[in-house]
């Protein structure tokens, strides 16, 4: 199986959309750096989280997941792992955004 574009390619920037999504909605919950230790500055970030944020990444998390496992899975008889590898590094790379939005609140 080679990396084709019309599907994996398509995958891959709706997640570069869902990305920007996230960091647009995420970015509602950060504090100015200089407020960052004052007692009741992130205003129930938490909670915005959770009602918000929290419902784009939980499905995207699981389908994304879904579709690693299923490249993983024709990748193996090919040994071709172009497309296991591009979506690893798109797991890598959301994991990073997570670390990035969480270091803001």
């Amino acid at each position: 199986m080679t990396f084709r574009f019309l599907r994996d390619g398509v995958w891959l920037c709706l997640n570069g959309m869902a990305a920007l999504i996230f960091l647009w909605l995420s970015s509602s919950q950060w504090i100015e750096p200089e407020l960052r230790g004052y007692p009741g500055a992130s205003g129930g970030a938490p909670v915005i989280f959770a009602l918000i944020v929290a419902q784009l990444l939980g499905p995207l998390l699981l389908l994304n997941l879904i579709w690693l496992g299923l490249a993983a899975w024709k990748s193996l008889p090919q040994r071709d792992w172009t497309p296991v590898w591009a979506f690893a590094g798109m797991a890598v790379g959301w994991i990073g955004l997570i670390h990035f939005s969480a270091s803001r609140v």
